[in-house]
């Protein structure tokens, strides 16, 4: 009596038993171990897991570089979501498929062709010297094959390198106006992009150094000028230059008292040299403003005196 019931607990844990067998993956393999797209297509991968009923069927997808093809759920696609300055027409990666524990996995090569390759046919200047508060301008031109649209997109660095950098907003076009309105030295280049970023490439550094303009007066009016009431004859003149080099403007002034300061600007008097009104009647003082952006220096007084005989 005890046997017949011991034999049927014996055979249930067999059973039970031989229900939790685990079926251990042996392999995974793909259907395509090469592959050849074009920019812009896409395909799908298929992973097998060995045995078909293995009780762990997870697989796990990556790539070797993602700037070049994406995977995701065995499809591949060839329109990367990053740019890391691409610019040749044939790109390889490797997809990778991997078993759960990582134990089996395969590989399939893949090659991307038709990329378009941008040349750079002008650069931007190499150094560009500006005064504060200045213009100027930064262009490059380019062109691309496969008939790729071209987008632009200037940067400013710290550094003479076109690594890093920071993206300008709205600085989008072929052309980039400097903003002159800090002093110091900038470095600034340009990443041109084909069909919205699937090439890039970009610029030479272009440094730009901005500072306020020097100014010297080498040449002063005369000191004192003596004059008759009703024959007046002659012209002050000041000689100035300026580093660096740019244009200079000049404003004359009328004065009082012998002070280069707080007298009225003469109308019409903005060259470098100012004849004497003809019609003064008595002493009279005069000193010219010199002015190259946002710096300025006066020049000494010059003493018109006024005899009437």
């Amino acid at each position: 009596m005890k046997k017949s019931v011991i034999f049927p607990i014996i055979a249930a844990l067999f059973l039970i038993a031989g229900c939790n067998d685990e079926v251990r993956v042996t392999g995974v393999s793909l259907n395509q171990n090469e592959i050849s797209l074009t920019a812009g297509e896409s395909a799908t991968l298929q992973a097998i897991v060995s045995p078909s009923n293995a009780t762990l069927q997870t697989i796990y997808w990556n790539t070797s570089d993602p700037g070049v093809v994406e995977i995701t759920n065995g499809r591949i696609s060839t329109t990367p979501t990053t740019v890391s300055n691409l610019n040749t027409p044939n790109r390889n990666a490797v997809v990778r498929v991997s078993t759960m524990d990582s134990e089996f996995e395969d590989f399939c090569h893949v090659t991307v062709t038709g990329y378009p390759v941008i040349t750079m046919t002008s650069q931007p200047a190499s150094i560009i010297n500006l005064i504060a508060n200045g213009s100027g301008n930064l262009i490059v031109t380019a062109n691309a094959t496969e008939g790729a649209s071209l987008g632009y997109q200037w940067f400013r660095n710290t550094t003479n390198s076109n690594t890093g950098g920071v993206a300008i907003m709205g600085a989008t076009s072929a052309t980039y106006t400097i903003p002159a309105s800090n002093t110091g030295t900038t470095y600034y280049f340009c990443e041109v992009r084909a069909n919205n970023g699937i090439s890039s490439l970009r610029s030479n550094v272009a440094t730009v150094n901005v500072t306020y303009p020097a100014i010297s007066i080498t040449t002063q009016p005369a000191a004192n000028t003596n004059v008759i009431a009703g024959s007046i004859t002659g012209s002050l003149y000041v000689v100035a230059s300026v580093t660096p080099l740019t244009q200079l403007s000049y404003q004359w002034y009328s004065a009082s008292s012998p002070v280069a300061w707080g007298g009225t600007s003469i109308s019409g008097a903005t060259g470098a040299s100012f004849p004497i009104p003809t019609n003064l009647t008595e002493t009279r003082y005069f000193y010219c403003e010199v002015r190259a952006g946002v710096s300025f220096a006066y020049s000494n007084v010059a003493t018109v005196n006024v005899s009437q005989y």
